[in-house]
């Protein structure tokens, strides 16, 4: 995964979440997936220039790394990119 350094237009990362024969969609703007990466909710491996993501659902709800990140609000949330 590659992150835009100098933020040019609208960019999203859309995450497909596929769990039996559901697929769901976690859509995410740039804004918020820099604001994770400073929170440490995903992780910066350095010696491979990555990201790590870990998506985990339980209980209807999405969290991004832990749960102190819930996400649930960008779950399907197509109206967001305009």
């Amino acid at each position: 995964m590659s992150f835009e350094r100098s933020y040019q237009g609208n960019i999203f990362y859309v995450f497909i979440l596929k769990a039996d024969m559901e697929s769901k969609f976690l859509i995410l703007p740039f804004y918020e997936m820099e604001k994770k990466v400073h929170e440490k909710a995903i992780i910066d491996v350095k010696s491979y220039d990555k990201y790590r993501v870990k998506i985990d659902i339980r209980d209807d709800k999405v969290y991004l790394g832990n749960r102190q990140h819930e996400m649930s609000y960008y779950l399907n949330k197509w109206d967001i990119i305009k």
